[in-house]
């Protein structure tokens, strides 16, 4: 088991290596891979004076990365999106945990009505591929401090 603390991480496996066929049936080129989660109703992100998303992050050493595979945090509140780049591309090749911190006030968004939280590597608009590999993510939460 893989863990910071406790008794389980999520691994997120990242492929941006490559073409595919889209439900539509259209080729298109991977650039980047993410996981969300989806609030509804949406939820107050400074509740309880939190000014501070944090989680942990640990990469692998047979990662494979180009430039544009950075990791990076986008808060929504259903009016727009905010985007912020948290680790660079050769930290995914660290096989160690590390605290990735997102001041909430660092975000142009309304944290008292996030409606969707965002973790990606690489980025929608890159202009080429990417690499592929594996990452674990733990610990996700609001903090005080």
């Amino acid at each position: 088991i893989v863990t910071v603390g406790g008794h389980q991480s999520a691994p997120m496996y990242y492929d941006n290596s490559g073409s595919f066929i889209n439900i539509s049936g259209k080729a298109v080129t991977a650039t980047y891979s993410a996981v969300s989660r989806t609030f509804s109703p949406a939820r107050d992100f400074t509740r309880n004076d939190a000014v501070s998303l944090v989680f942990w992050v640990r990469g692998a050493a047979t990662n494979t990365v180009t430039a544009g595979d950075v990791l990076s945090v986008t808060l929504d509140d259903g009016q727009k999106s905010a985007r912020v780049v948290v680790a660079q591309a050769d930290d995914l090749k660290l096989a160690l945990w590390r605290k990735i911190e997102v001041p909430l006030a660092s975000l142009d968004v309304n944290t008292k009505k996030v409606t969707q939280l965002t973790i990606a590597v690489g980025a929608p608009a890159a202009a080429a591929p990417g690499g592929k590999g594996l990452i674990y993510l733990d610990n996700i939460a609001l903090e005080t401090e």
